[in-house]
């Protein structure tokens, strides 16, 4: 039986989560505003979580676009409006993880984007992830 070479690889999402390259949607799938129903339809998180996930907190309303865990374009704050600017959807979310690493949640375009592998560049290969964001919903909607 021949068997993927994925099996073989392994990612590393945030500084010591081992998984392999395509188990690391998952943890984003539970954040999807429409999830896949659950064995008997059970519900992993409260009716509400998404939203305030990606709810910008008080404290990082000015500068950050932080969220209750992830960062976040909703709201009004520097990072998030130059990240909106370079191309992130207003209600997009994320995690980053260290050099680089991304999960990107979309609920406008029920996408999740994961971007692995190590990057040696200033602010995380924060231009990489912008690129790779506009030019995924560009070939979604030219389909």
């Amino acid at each position: 039986m021949r068997t993927s070479g994925l099996r073989r690889l392994s990612g590393i999402a945030g500084n010591a989560l081992r998984r392999p390259p395509r188990h690391l949607p998952q943890p984003a799938r539970i954040q999807h505003p429409h999830p896949a129903p659950l064995a008997l339809n059970d519900r992993l998180l409260p009716e509400g979580w998404v939203g305030y996930s990606a709810e910008l907190t008080p404290q990082s309303a000015d500068e950050y676009g932080y969220g209750a865990g992830f960062w976040t374009q909703r709201g009004n704050s520097a990072a998030a409006r130059q990240r909106v600017a370079a191309g992130f959807p207003a209600d997009s979310f994320m995690a980053i993880g260290s050099q680089g690493q991304y999960t990107i949640v979309i609920p406008s375009h029920e996408l999740v984007i994961v971007k692995i592998g190590w990057a040696y560049t200033p602010h995380d290969d924060h231009v990489a992830a912008e690129r790779l964001v506009r030019e995924t919903i560009a070939a979604l909607q030219a389909e």
